[in-house]
């Protein structure tokens, strides 16, 4: 996105103003491609770490392999259910997240913890 465009959507955001669906479309986007990122980010770490694969995932969650690699090849195929059984898969939860004042560039966590390991020691030492 250019500067102007970036300008554009960011005055759009600040003012009262109903947001166009094309800056809401925008930002579903952004966050759809953030989420498979870190299911990506998640699937190397798992297969470094413990040897896991995409087969493992998909045994875990009761799922096709195919069916896996589907969601990991991308980002339009994630739903929120989606999402949660992935990193459940991997005994991962989301517990929070780091959110950005677009209006201010000011970060805030809601609530004050990242991705833990479910039913184990959370990977923020603010837990």
């Amino acid at each position: 996105m250019n500067t102007s465009a970036t300008h554009e959507l960011l005055s759009e955001i600040k003012s009262a103003a109903k947001l166009r669906p094309r800056t809401i479309g925008y930002f579903e986007g952004r966050l759809t491609g953030l989420l498979h990122q870190a299911l990506l980010a998640l699937l190397r770490v798992m297969e470094q770490k413990d040897g896991f694969s995409k087969r493992h995932f998909a045994t875990r969650i009761g799922k096709k392999p195919e069916q896996i690699t589907r969601w990991f090849s991308s980002p339009n195929n994630l739903t929120l259910g989606t999402i949660s059984a992935l990193f459940l898969g991997a005994g991962y939860e989301i517990r929070g997240f780091v959110v950005t004042d677009l209006a201010t560039g000011n970060t805030e966590h809601f609530p004050a913890v990242s991705v833990s390991k479910t039913l184990g020691t959370s990977v923020d030492s603010r837990s």
